[in-house]
């Protein structure tokens, strides 16, 4: 019996399957019919099923290889006691490989993850309010990264166990030839153009940083370097027009959307936090979900940034809900297709 240091259960859902080996579902959505026909799919470059055929959409995800999906991952040990053992973590592949990670072997380990990306599932072994049918989704480039942000990550596992999410994480960086912008139309906005180029009259930086309109020579605009930023990847520059590794959350989505037993996913950037207590949190977190009267597909967070003029508004791509559906699907691979600048809400 194995041991996991979390506890939880996660629920089943089982569908009738059709002829062809795919399952309908009440969105009119196509799934698998099992795990393992998912597996397969997954780990076939060129399967043409991959997310309901939107992996191959404009020939923009094909660039990726085999993918393992329908596996789990294992805290071995939580690695907060003062006596120094260090946290560890497991993933169990569907073929039954076992890799075992901590801080030691992490960036060895992390090669295995950028030729061949994981979406896992932690599935604890006690019980836990889960749905069975919404999942919450989190990425990282490599287990480097992972151990980084080691605490954030479990504050995230033990919330959604208590919400009644089942949490999935994607380990595995983009391939090559998906470092490269694709459409440098979202590079003219009036934000990129102040920060880059300097031509956006007026505009001011956030947060009160330098003014690029009067002062078009000043080195603060000529870039937006993350210094904030919890950032591990191979964009040394930082540099705002680099495609960098924010785009995984794309391919991450999707493969997560395809499970058999998957209905919609919120989604959260590994550096955020879950507030503790999390009592009131934890009523809201199916919201977006359960709200059938919207039938909202994709939902995203907006803030108004005064500092680019009243009708000025920035979407936030560090969380948000998606139902499983085919222009669920569509708008994900399309945005992944329109890769452009350094962070992913330049392509949105």
């Amino acid at each position: 019996m194995r041991r996991d240091v979390l506890g939880g259960l996660a629920a089943i859902v089982v569908a009738a399957a059709t002829n062809d080996g795919r399952v309908h579902v009440a969105s009119d959505t196509v799934r698998f019919a099992s795990d393992a026909a998912y597996v397969r799919a997954w780990a076939d470059a060129g399967h043409p099923l991959r997310a309901g055929g939107a992996f191959h959409m404009g020939g923009a995800l094909h660039m990726f290889g085999p993918i393992d999906v329908g596996c789990r991952v294992e805290i071995d040990q939580l690695g907060l006691s003062e006596h120094g053992r260090t946290p560890t973590i497991s993933w169990v592949f569907a073929d039954g490989r076992r890799l075992r990670v901590d801080p030691l072997n992490a960036e060895k380990e992390s090669a295995h993850f950028a030729a061949r990306p994981a979406l896992c599932e932690y599935v604890p072994t006690g019980p836990r309010n889960a749905t069975g049918e919404v999942a919450l989704l989190m990425v990282a480039n490599s287990p480097t990264y992972l151990f980084r942000l080691w605490l954030l990550f479990l504050n995230k596992l033990l919330f959604a166990t208590d919400a009644g999410l089942r949490p999935f994480v994607w380990v595995g960086d983009l391939p090559a030839a998906a470092r490269s912008p694709t459409n440098p139309a979202c590079l003219e906005s009036l934000e990129v153009r102040c920060r880059v180029n300097h031509t956006a009259e007026g505009c001011v930086l956030a947060r009160g940083r330098a003014r690029c309109h009067m002062h078009p020579n000043n080195p603060a605009c000529a870039e937006r370097r993350l210094f904030q930023s919890h950032y591990d990847g191979q964009s040394p520059s930082n540099h705002l027009a680099d495609v960098s590794n924010h785009y995984i959350k794309m391919p991450a989505t999707l493969a997560t959307l395809d499970a058999p037993d998957v209905a919609a996913l919120y989604f959260e950037d590994l550096d955020t936090t879950v507030h503790w207590p999390w009592a009131a949190s934890v009523p809201l977190a199916l919201e977006d979900h359960h709200n059938n009267a919207s039938r909202k597909d994709v939902v995203f967070n907006s803030q108004h940034d005064p500092d680019f003029g009243h009708a000025q508004w920035r979407t936030r791509s560090s969380k948000f809900y998606a139902r499983d559906t085919p222009a669920v699907r569509g708008f994900f691979a399309r945005w992944f297709a329109n890769r452009c600048a350094f962070k992913d809400q330049y392509s949105l």
